[in-house]
């Protein structure tokens, strides 16, 4: 993180024009404003009508028509009021009494990744650990099965990747959206059995 250039620009152009040259097979783009000062911060997040995470989605690059489209589904890339609602729904999720319940599932799913690993095997963390442990724990809040959020072998992210819109992640992604629709059908609660989710509207 350039933390000098942060603190030149917050000095001298607190807005200041940030040029997107091409480099390494990206073409370049149009530039964009460079907002560095926590009070212009501040004013900017509390002006969507002006500053739309929704008109052009949250990512520096100009995304295709067709990406933008899917894009702007996602609840960072929209504003106001609609926002507001679902992260009402969201924050329910994360008081003090619910995040204090689950401390031991959180504690699990660490036991169980770490006991999965090989002793004295060379492995890649953040493969085989630090992408499991958000995984499994966005799982249980979703009330989806530990077992589909963990269940391709194309890796830990799959399934997380499997909620990517295909028209943004590709090909894999559309295959991996059919396996794990089929998981989910195939693991529906039985009658009379509904599975505890955490999140309701």
């Amino acid at each position: 993180m350039p933390h000098a250039e942060f603190a030149r620009l917050r000095r001298e152009a607190p807005v200041a024009w940030v040029e997107e040259p091409a480099y390494e097979g990206f073409a370049g783009g149009p530039g964009f404003w460079a907002v560095t000062r926590h009070r212009d911060v501040i004013t900017v997040s509390k002006h969507p009508e002006i500053f739309s995470s929704h008109a052009g989605a949250t990512f520096l690059r100009d995304q295709s028509p067709r990406d933008l489209a899917a894009l702007q589904q996602m609840m960072l890339n929209i504003d106001p009021p609609d926002h507001s609602k679902l992260r009402k729904i969201v924050s329910k999720v994360f008081t003090p009494k619910m995040v204090n319940g689950m401390f031991d599932s959180v504690d699990r799913y660490a036991a169980q990744i770490v006991d999965d690993l090989e002793p004295g095997t060379e492995v890649d963390l953040v493969e085989k650990v630090s992408s499991e442990m958000p995984l499994l724990v966005l799982a249980e809040l979703l009330g989806v099965p530990p077992r589909i959020a963990t269940c391709s072998t194309a890796g830990p992210t799959a399934w997380w990747a499997s909620t990517i819109p295909p028209t943004v992640a590709g090909p894999r992604s559309s295959r991996l959206h059919g396996d794990v629709r089929l998981r989910r059908e195939a693991d529906r609660d039985p009658p009379g059995e509904p599975r505890r989710r955490r999140l309701e509207p």
